[in-house]
């Protein structure tokens, strides 16, 4: 989810066709942004948003509305918390300058440059058993969630090449990346990146993340931003070794209706 649509004051509800489709299920999400504070009209706001048809509804509130989690129980669904979502931040020229290409660093190319099958392919096997929070929900096949990942890169990529980069050698894709600037001109978002595992241990990651870096001061967009699920830690250290520092954190939490997990019963008047 990009900083964009956490960065507000709203309570947004809304039907989620592409993951719908996906998983076969009716999906809603609803996001509490990042800048609403809780009161007695917040709890009302967020009660009315969850008041939802959909199989599953996928919540994301920012950590510090500890509270919403009793909003969230009082719906009567199955409660399955999910991941936690962390947000990170540096000046782009600061993540600009924090890796360089050198001699063993594999070509770089734009996406409309490889053959659409083998970035797929690349992205498939980057994200294969990847945990995040489609994991924590039976109901939902972890291989259709690698598949999010493929298509997610596909679309963006072919509607605007010049959001992302690749890294090939031998004909093959070794790793790609992905950016996207938001509307307010403030913030390029390092979307998603990926390293096949015959590239790992080569730094080709940060040397992506330069790039977007890069490509933002070339726009003059001031400031690059970024996410990860919260146990990916590996990541985070990179990107504290680049000088990038936290700075926001959201819970994700799944509400299923009742009956549809094992073990679950519908409620009783």
């Amino acid at each position: 989810m990009s900083w964009h649509d956490l960065d507000h004051d709203q309570i947004l509800a809304s039907p989620s066709e592409v993951e719908s489709r996906r998983f076969g299920l009716d999906i809603g999400r609803v996001v509490v942004g990042q800048r609403v504070t809780w009161s007695q009209e917040t709890s009302g706001r967020l009660a009315a948003a969850l008041d939802r048809d959909e199989d599953v509804l996928i919540v994301r509130y920012p950590s510090q509305l500890a509270t919403c989690a009793g909003v969230l129980a009082a719906t009567g669904r199955d409660v399955l918390p999910a991941d936690s979502l962390t947000y990170w931040q540096a000046s782009s020229a600061t993540v600009a300058s924090s890796a360089s290409v050198d001699a063993s660093t594999p070509e770089m190319v734009r996406a409309d440059e490889v053959d659409p099958g083998k970035l797929s392919h690349a992205v498939a096997v980057a994200f294969a058993n990847y945990v995040n929070h489609y994991s924590a929900n039976p109901l939902l096949d972890p291989a259709l969630a690698t598949e999010g990942y493929v298509d997610w890169v596909a679309r963006t990529l072919r509607a605007d090449p010049e959001n992302g980069a690749v890294l090939v050698s031998d004909g093959e894709v070794d790793a790609w990346g992905m950016w996207l600037a938001d509307p307010s001109g403030a913030n390029l978002e390092w979307m998603l990146a990926g390293v096949t595992p015959r590239a790992r241990g080569r730094a080709l990651y940060g040397v992506l993340m330069a790039r977007a870096g890069q490509v933002a001061v070339s726009r003059g967009i001031p400031r690059v931003v970024t996410s990860t699920q919260g146990a990916n830690v590996g990541i985070q250290r990179v990107w504290a070794r680049a000088q990038l520092l936290p700075m926001a954190d959201l819970m994700t939490v799944h509400l299923v209706r009742r009956g549809l997990l094992a073990g679950s019963r519908t409620i009783r008047d």
